[in-house]
């Protein structure tokens, strides 16, 4: 069975940890956040472009996250720029993890922004209210502020589930979520066989 499995979903939404349930089931996991990260920590030919763009965010040979968002707070126009420099490079590790992975769930917070949907042959999103949202963001140590403006940076929970082929409400107790990621396991097992 070939299945890629794109997982999305609003901060807060539990996305990560629904994607990590689809992993404990046996789908090969790549986190969009994660392999930025090591692109700032390790990619050298990126790290120097990034440096070369955005002067002074590399430190120590890695990309200072911190400075470099301060930058970019400073300039919104200057997001662009950075994406035009990181999304090729994610795209190809993308590729080379859907390549190697005969089921894989991809874990993209942007996951239609970016347009990484049509490599998907199902697409997950995950829900739930938007005090549920800001009362997990809060307990992570954010503020109030940064939840407003990180959510209203993303697209609406509401238009990405239109777009999605299964929606799983994460506002349940857990026991629940994991019934319904079986019964969504048992149904595209089926039809992806």
């Amino acid at each position: 069975m070939n299945l890629v499995i794109g997982i999305t979903g609003s901060i807060g939404s539990g996305k990560s940890t629904i994607a990590k349930m689809f992993a404990e089931k046996g789908f090969a996991l790549q986190d969009a956040d994660k392999v930025v990260h090591e692109i700032y920590e390790q990619d050298k030919k990126t790290i120097n472009k990034i440096n070369k763009e955005f002067s002074g965010c590399v430190k120590d040979g890695k990309v200072d996250r911190n400075k470099l968002k301060q930058i970019i707070g400073n300039n919104p126009e200057s997001k662009k720029i950075l994406e035009q420099i990181v999304h090729p490079e994610v795209a190809k590790k993308r590729d080379e993890f859907i390549e190697k992975n005969k089921k894989c769930v991809l874990d993209v917070p942007l996951l239609f922004e970016a347009g990484v949907d049509e490599f998907c042959d199902v697409i997950i999103t995950t829900y739930c209210p938007d005090d549920i949202r800001r009362k997990r963001v809060l307990k992570r140590g954010y503020n109030a502020d940064i939840f407003e403006k990180l959510n209203g940076s993303q697209m609406p929970q509401l238009n990405k589930i239109e777009r999605s082929d299964i929606v799983i409400d994460t506002s349940k107790s857990i026991i629940i979520t994991k019934q319904e990621i079986n019964e969504i396991l048992y149904y595209l097992e089926g039809d992806f066989s």
